[in-house]
């Protein structure tokens, strides 16, 4: 297991790992209620670790990170992961910020306030307020309930989601189990939704007013069509359409993903 490494951010400590010398560097943050991002992240990480210098950033209350119990917007963990950078002295210029799913807004807000090499965002969804309502119920039963046998039947789907089918190593696997029982949910996941899904609705009016710069857009056949959207806000995007896959696309079809990251940066 790599070495956990920690960053001090407003009195409270950020968990990280990292690995590989290079000075082109890649920012992982997995998505809405991954327990651990080395686990979620670990193919892409392991495999880039060659030619990249791969970190993997836990938010607050994700990972090892600490538990807080301050309400942040979007804006707050964009600047979050901005002060990680400064304490770490890494060149903005020189990462390229590696986020699925919720983390792929994180990746949108920050690419617009300081100067990313690129993007690559895995699975940005077009939030429909259904999606909302049933987001919010369905993590608002695990969180609310999280004291009750009702956690159990939450915590076997997550695990079979992120580990199942996977060649992770034993002691990552352990790690993330142990970090999904004792430390999920939390007030720090609970207050991250609540907050992203009232900012939603001005996140394109706040975020993506000037064209962006570089970014591979990986998706699937179910999100195509809002990608290629998503593409006209930046100077040059490559789209990465992954055909008929789920959600966790970076699991399946971590190859194909690699290779385009090698070759656009």
């Amino acid at each position: 297991m790599l070495e956990k490494k920690f960053v001090n951010i407003n009195g409270n400590n950020l968990a990280y790992f990292e690995k590989g010398n290079s000075n082109k560097i890649l920012l992982f943050s997995s998505g809405f209620g991954t327990p651990f991002t080395l686990a979620d992240m670990y193919e892409l990480f392991e495999n880039l670790s060659k030619d990249f210098r791969c970190i993997a950033l836990d938010r607050f209350g994700y990972g090892y990170s600490d538990i807080i119990v301050s309400e942040r917007s979007i804006e707050d963990i964009t600047d979050e992961y901005i002060e990680f950078l400064k304490k770490l002295e890494i060149d903005s210029s020189n990462v390229v910020f590696v986020g699925h799913s919720i983390s792929t807004f994180y990746g949108i807000s920050l690419n617009s306030k300081i100067n990313l090499k690129g993007l690559v965002l895995i699975d940005n969804e077009n939030i429909t307020n259904f999606a909302k309502y049933l987001t919010k119920l369905s993590y608002g039963i695990y969180y609310h309930l999280k004291n009750t046998p009702v956690k159990k039947l939450f915590n076997k789907s997550a695990k079979r989601a992120l580990l199942e089918n996977r060649d992770l190593p034993n002691e990552i696997k352990e790690e993330t189990i142990n970090i999904l029982e004792q430390r999920l949910p939390n007030i720090n996941m609970w207050s991250e939704l609540t907050s992203f899904l009232k900012e939603i609705k001005t996140f394109n009016s706040k975020y993506l007013r000037n064209k962006l710069k570089l970014a591979l857009l990986v998706c699937r056949n179910e999100t195509y069509n809002h990608n290629l959207k998503l593409k006209d806000n930046f100077e040059n995007a490559t789209i990465l359409n992954l055909g008929k896959t789920d959600h966790f696309i970076h699991y399946e079809h971590f190859k194909e993903i690699i290779s385009s990251i090698k070759d656009l940066f």
